[in-house]
């Protein structure tokens, strides 16, 4: 059984796990175990262009909520702040969007400055 903890569920948020990365191949193979596992949970995906995570989406047959932030942001920018927004809303912000040296530093910044959980799948040294 999927049993997740109180302290989990008084965290709050929108979303229990927030998707990065969806529309590469990792992303896509996350996406689909997410759908196939369909764990009582709340979950949504995020990308920089909500068309082609909606195509992925739709080829996949999921229907979560989308949202649309840059990872590659400049640190109190307003893209920033967008994403912040964005990570404001997950308890767990998960990553496929790799290189993550190019594509991580601002989301594990932000994700430590609100007290998200972050995960990744990078295997960089």
């Amino acid at each position: 059984p999927f049993l997740v903890s109180p302290e989990f569920v008084a965290m709050g948020g929108e979303y229990d796990i927030l998707l990065f990365g969806v529309t590469g191949f990792t992303g896509k193979l996350a996406t689909e175990y997410l759908k196939e596992k369909n764990y009582p949970i709340k979950w949504g995906v995020c990308g920089r262009n909500a068309a082609k995570v909606k195509d992925v989406l739709d080829k996949l047959g999921v229907d979560c909520p989308i949202e649309v932030a840059d990872l590659v942001v400049e640190e109190g920018s307003e893209p920033y702040e967008t994403l912040r927004g964005v990570v404001k809303k997950a308890k767990v912000v998960l990553t496929c969007a790799g290189p993550f040296e190019r594509y991580g530093l601002a989301l594990v910044r932000l994700c430590v400055e609100e007290g998200i959980h972050y995960a990744d799948i990078t295997g960089e040294s």
